[in-house]
């Protein structure tokens, strides 16, 4: 009895041993893979409308007394287009508004902006749901003065420069986005000229525009 105890114990002690090698199991050779980052969609047309507020500085070169301030509001619609590559994002990028912005000087009374159109490219990068971007382009806007206040001695031109800006979108879901912008505008030195081509006054302008829009993706 105790001799085939003893042998059973050597079996059983054989078995383990055995079996002790066969259960070290080796690390994974394929750990599973870090999940996906997921990068937002921007490509594709967009368009969409918002607000502006304009602080001009004008200034005019022949008859005024120095500087002087116009301000004022506009309303803006815009129209676009996104490539992307990786999180990078490009394109070009069109906008017009219709602005309410005045102010006075000795023979402006008073100087308007009354409208805007700009053609410019942007270049962004995107970071979650957001897209901070740069943007640079051409603008033209409508000028105009009344000499005297009179409503009779009118001048009105077509003035152009550049327009830099710094903006961010922020995809709010179903393809649409809010924005919001700042701008700097510098206009060609130009001129306005009263009482039927025989007044010139050379007149330089330049302005700083804040706006927030909100857009769709297409």
């Amino acid at each position: 009895m105790l001799r085939n105890f003893c042998a059973a114990l050597a079996v059983v002690s054989g078995t383990a041993a055995w079996g002790g090698n066969l259960i070290v199991v080796p690390d994974d050779p394929h750990p599973p893979a870090p999940p996906a980052v997921t990068i937002t969609d921007w490509s594709g047309v967009y368009a969409g409308v918002g607000l502006s507020y304009d602080m001009m500085t004008v200034e005019d070169l022949s008859f005024g007394t120095g500087e002087f301030d116009a301000n004022g509001a506009g309303l803006f619609g815009f129209v676009g287009y996104n490539f992307q590559a990786g999180r990078w994002v490009f394109g070009p990028e069109l906008r017009a508004t219709a602005s309410w912005i005045e102010g006075t000087d000795i023979f402006m009374d008073p100087f308007k902006n009354e409208w805007s159109a700009e053609a410019r490219g942007r270049l962004g990068y995107t970071v979650g749901k957001t897209l901070p971007f740069f943007s640079a382009g051409y603008i033209a806007s409508g000028f105009s003065a009344d000499h005297d206040g009179g409503g009779v001695n009118l001048a009105n031109d077509t003035f152009s420069g550049f327009t830099l800006g710094v903006g961010i979108d922020v995809m709010l879901g179903n393809n649409t986005f809010l924005r919001a912008e700042y701008q700097h505008i510098e206009y060609d030195d130009d001129q306005l000229v009263f009482f039927g081509g025989t007044d010139p006054h050379d007149t330089t302008a330049s302005s700083d525009r804040i706006s927030v829009g909100f857009a769709k993706k297409f």
